[in-house]
């Protein structure tokens, strides 16, 4: 960890977080106010198919409707449906105020990490400028979505993942992994994330011979969430599963548009008749991968026409709800400032991987594993979103929390190592 430097506000502890996410809340409430969408917080939180999902489990979880299909639990784990439950307690306006809580406290995080990890409060100012600048980010805590629990979560999983890396203590890793696998069971899309640093952190544990009953606690706590995730799944369907989501995505929307590029139709979107024809074509999910197994050109078209398509989106968030009236200025001012932001990131993508791909190649590789770790991961996140879409720049927001701190901190680590190559350089001396 690097000591911040100066007397700058941002360099403060409390009060740059706190005037950060005090600017924030005024501007969006502003904003929300002058759109009109607080008047109609109700039609808002369960316009979306997804939160209308979650609200069904939620419901029955409390006893206040009957069990939802099947299908349901297996495709939306039950932290997130836990915490929607709240707002029989506090209503519709107390659930957006809970979820835009998360949502500052992300930005909170974010900057206190980059802050921590970097001694430079500007630049934990621009990781979590990140962030805020992203419409959907603040438009998210309007619907009933996991998004703002999932976000926090991962953002306090990074800061532990960092300070391990600094002080190398077991706590900090068993922690980590905690909330790795919370906010799996909220967000499906981080198991992977989840999985390579519980992997790292059982060879971590015996490398070091730490058997024990401290290790063996911290251990247990670091799996919890999962196992929590799966005894309650396995109660409900019978069978223990964090989410088919990830299944059902492929099957029903990403194997119809790769069969659309192996026939030469292009992409095919998952309501069409030919979509439904490619289903039917490759019914059992074995069969459906046998297919994207056997035709790689058209796998890999299929990807790269979806990745492009979710890089270059705009935010489908920023009305609120088809059917509740927006002022559409605002609106069209947003979705074309989402497009243009979420485009000028995905060149900093393919910049950062091709800036970590030749720092490898450097005699003393400058960026510490760790952040490219965290790079690869963000990396991981992102492509993922190839097996869904028509949710714009959603799918891309998963990875924000995860490079909002990975791009600032490798910027930093390769400024410091030029400044130490230019102070260790030998100066020339005259004739």
């Amino acid at each position: 960890m690097v000591q911040p430097r100066g007397d700058s506000l941002w360099n403060h502890p409390f009060t740059a977080p706190a005037a950060l996410c005090v600017l924030y809340t005024v501007a969006a409430t502003l904003l929300f106010s002058r759109m009109g969408l607080l008047a109609h917080l109700e039609d808002i939180a369960f316009c979306t198919p997804d939160s209308q999902g979650y609200k069904a489990i939620a419901d029955f979880l409390v006893g206040r409707a009957p069990r939802p299909a099947l299908l349901l639990f297996e495709l939306r784990p039950l932290f997130y449906p836990l915490l929607l439950s709240s707002y029989h307690l506090v209503g519709v306006a107390g659930l957006f105020v809970l979820q835009w809580l998360l949502a500052v406290a992300t930005l909170g995080v974010v900057f206190l990490t980059l802050r921590r990890h970097t001694g430079s409060g500007w630049l934990g100012l621009v990781g979590a400028s990140l962030l805020a600048l992203h419409p959907t980010f603040a438009f998210l805590p309007l619907h009933a979505l996991a998004e703002p629990l999932s976000f926090v979560l991962v953002a306090l999983a990074i800061s532990q993942l960092l300070r391990f890396w600094s002080d190398r203590h077991g706590g900090s890793l068993a922690l980590a992994c905690f909330l790795l696998g919370a906010s799996t069971c909220a967000k499906p899309v981080y198991l992977p994330f989840c999985l390579s640093v519980g992997a790292y952190g059982f060879s971590w544990l015996l490398r070091e011979r730490l058997f024990s009953i401290r290790g063996i606690a911290a251990t247990g706590l670091s799996v919890s969430p999962l196992v929590v995730q799966l005894v309650l799944s396995c109660l409900l369907t019978g069978q223990a599963t964090i989410s088919t989501a990830g299944r059902y995505n492929f099957d029903e929307r990403f194997l119809p548009v790769a069969s659309g590029f192996e026939r030469g139709l292009g992409f095919v979107p998952y309501d069409s008749a030919e979509a439904r024809a490619a289903r039917a074509r490759y019914p059992s999910h074995a069969d459906k991968l046998r297919f994207v197994a056997t035709h790689p050109v058209a796998t890999l078209q299929a990807a790269a026409h979806l990745l492009k398509a979710n890089l270059l989106s705009a935010s489908a968030f920023v009305r609120g709800a088809s059917d509740v009236p927006a002022e559409t200025r605002s609106m069209h001012a947003l979705q074309v400032w989402s497009g243009w932001l979420n485009a000028a990131m995905a060149g900093v993508h393919a910049l950062c991987l091709v800036v970590l791909i030749g720092a490898q190649f450097l005699a003393n590789r400058p960026v510490p594993g760790g952040l490219v770790f965290l790079a690869a991961m963000s990396f991981l996140v992102l492509l993922s979103s190839v097996l869904t879409y028509w949710q714009g720049d959603r799918l891309l927001l998963s990875a924000v929390p995860i490079w909002a701190v990975a791009y600032p901190a490798i910027g930093h680590a390769l400024a410091a190592h030029w400044r130490k190559a230019n102070r260790a350089s030998p100066v020339p001396t005259g004739a």
